[in-house]
């Protein structure tokens, strides 16, 4: 829905848009329309709604996310889930409100840590409502590092579902857990996406 929604819009305006789409998003599936509609370039979407914590989010990191916030959920937690679709115009209000209900904010960035969108939201969050938060704003993201092809360093590199609850609990002060805690397990290796996927990583 926003793939096709996202690239009308940006196709519609007048301004150069740069499109970015993450090739593990590629066999995901969903109802889309067949008429022509746009996505709000600048609008982000509340994928859940929660009163304990903030997640701040884009792209394939929204499905890991929300595999999480359903782990939270068994502790309680109710997570709010947002994915900001577009980085630049930022959705600052719907950022901003949601931290304003939960007052903790957790950033997960698909890309490396330092210099980029989850430092931006973290700022934002900092500037705008200090006073608000109840915790230190935490992010999940890659590690300062060139991304590896070897599947031993990848184990190590990309975030996924337990890197984001772990998180999240050291914010709500819970107990860390691993992935045999919590009954997680992987078919297929942490930098392939699904069965189909055959490389070049």
């Amino acid at each position: 829905h926003d793939a096709k929604g996202l690239l009308i819009a940006a196709v519609k305006d007048d301004n150069p848009v740069i499109y970015i789409e993450h090739r593990w998003l590629h066999n995901i599936y969903g109802e889309v329309p067949e008429v022509m509609f746009e996505v709000e370039i600048g609008k982000a979407r509340q994928v859940t709604q929660g009163k304990d914590l903030t997640i701040v989010t884009s792209s394939y990191m929204t499905l890991e996310c929300m595999k999480a916030a359903e782990i939270l959920k068994k502790d309680n937690i109710a997570a709010e889930i947002i994915d900001l679709r577009t980085i630049k115009p930022l959705d600052e209000t719907a950022i901003l409100e949601s931290i304003g209900k939960t007052g903790r904010l957790l950033v997960v960035d698909g890309a490396w840590q330092s210099f980029g969108v989850s430092a931006e939201v973290i700022a934002l969050a900092a500037e705008k409502l200090h006073s608000q938060l109840k915790s230190a704003p935490a992010r999940v993201a890659f590690p300062d590092a060139p991304t590896p092809t070897s599947r031993a360093l990848a184990n190590h590199y990309y975030p996924r579902a337990i890197d984001i609850y772990n998180a999240a609990a050291k914010i709500l002060d819970l107990k860390p857990r691993t992935e045999e805690q919590l009954g997680i397990k992987h078919d297929v290796p942490l930098d392939v996406p699904d069965a189909s996927f055959t490389g070049p990583f």
